[in-house]
């Protein structure tokens, strides 16, 4: 009986840890003028019910949906509900003379539905950047794939954030260029990690010296219009040696805008190739041969009032082979498409809180093993919070 509560003691050793590290570093770099101490972050938090099971990035809880359950999944048409504060976030810069860096966590787990009191944090960027001069940014560390929008869609799914339904990119560590020239174009180049490595030993990513190689273009046409593109490249083992290595790339094409009234819309396409094998969010894996698939979304923010707004969009990927392609830890079902719409109000008693409700429709279809079509649809509301800092 003593091990459950020597695990509870060892979690909160860590949060402890990594809270008692923000706050002496916020009191050393106040005492010391010439390095600038930033934090930043928000408390997230929501009430969440749905007509069907939902899935988290493999997981079936709605801490993060994605998708739908598929229908081989036990009791996956049964109505559930849950409240979920895990989506909060903590970070913060600290800047020197020609360097910053950026620590941030969440507290995200997609393999428990509920961990209350159990949540860990999770290190989401960590991350160097060395300023040559004021064109050019050396970084060095985890943080946003440069094959990613810079901006990211509307949504109160903060961590689902439109990912296998349109929206790719994700963390990883690399190394990047950029550069801003004097028309208001910035280009970036950067190798990164292939793929994560979960287990205690080298695998496949490490023994391999194939890095991605991605650039991305972004240009500031107007205060209010900022649109560009972006690729990756790399090749990847789907399984372990001898397993011929499989290719991967995907183009990315992105536009966001803002009017003087304050309508904003923030849009992306992209196309690819076992994109998910090497950690973009979207839904071709190279497991069992090559997948192909297509994908994108469209999103918006509006002001009603000073302290009214709405928001919503629609996002979408397919893949083009036939037979579809494996997803996550979802066994015994291949992925074809997947689609999600949202809409959003919300209520802003100060300029840093929400509070909202939001609904949200999701289509997902699969292929059973069988060889048989599953198609499933799921309806969603969230009603919630969020404060930032």
């Amino acid at each position: 009986m003593r091990k459950p509560h020597q695990f509870e003691k060892r979690e909160c050793t860590i949060s402890n840890l990594i809270l008692a590290s923000f706050f002496w570093t916020s009191a050393n770099a106040r005492a010391d003028n010439s390095t600038a101490f930033k934090p930043y972050g928000f408390i997230h938090a929501n009430i969440s019910a749905a007509s069907g099971a939902l899935v988290s990035f493999g997981s079936e809880n709605q801490s993060a949906p994605t998708v739908v359950a598929p229908s081989n999944i036990i009791y996956s048409s049964r109505a559930r509900s849950t409240f979920q504060v895990a989506q909060s976030r903590l970070g913060f810069f600290v800047e020197k003379d020609l360097l910053k860096g950026q620590l941030e966590f969440d507290f995200i787990d997609f393999t428990r539905a509920a961990p209350n009191q159990n949540a860990n944090p999770r290190l989401r960027i960590a991350n160097i950047d060395y300023h040559i001069d004021s064109r050019q940014t050396l970084s060095l560390g985890q943080t946003w794939d440069i094959f990613s929008s810079p901006q990211k869609p509307f949504t109160y799914n903060i961590v689902g954030l439109y990912f296998e339904a349109g929206n790719v990119g994700f963390m990883r560590p690399q190394f990047r260029y950029s550069y801003q020239t004097d028309t208001q174009w910035t280009f970036g180049f950067a190798i990164g990690l292939p793929a994560r490595n979960l287990n205690a030993t080298d695998g496949e990513v490490e023994k391999s010296l194939l890095p991605t190689l991605s650039a991305t273009a972004i240009h500031h046409a107007t205060q209010g219009l900022q649109w560009g593109g972006s690729m990756i490249a790399a090749e990847i083992r789907a399984a372990a040696f001898p397993t011929p290595l499989s290719q991967v790339y995907g183009v990315n094409t992105f536009v966001s805008t803002e009017s003087e009234s304050g309508f904003k819309t923030r849009s992306s396409i992209y196309v690819g190739r076992n994109l998910a094998s090497i950690g973009a969010l979207s839904l071709a894996l190279a497991t069992g041969g090559n997948h192909d698939e297509v994908g994108g979304y469209c999103t918006f923010s509006n002001p009603l009032s000073e302290t009214l707004s709405v928001q919503g969009g629609l996002g979408g990927a397919t893949i083009l082979q036939a037979e579809g392609s494996t997803l996550d830890s979802i066994a015994g079902v291949r992925v074809n498409s997947n689609l999600k719409t949202e809409l959003a109000f919300a209520y802003h008693p100060q300029k840093d809180a929400d509070i909202y409700i939001q609904t949200t429709f999701m289509n997902t279809h699969y292929t059973k093993t069988n060889g048989d079509a599953d198609s499933k649809v799921a309806m969603a509301l969230q009603i919630g919070s969020v404060y930032r800092f």
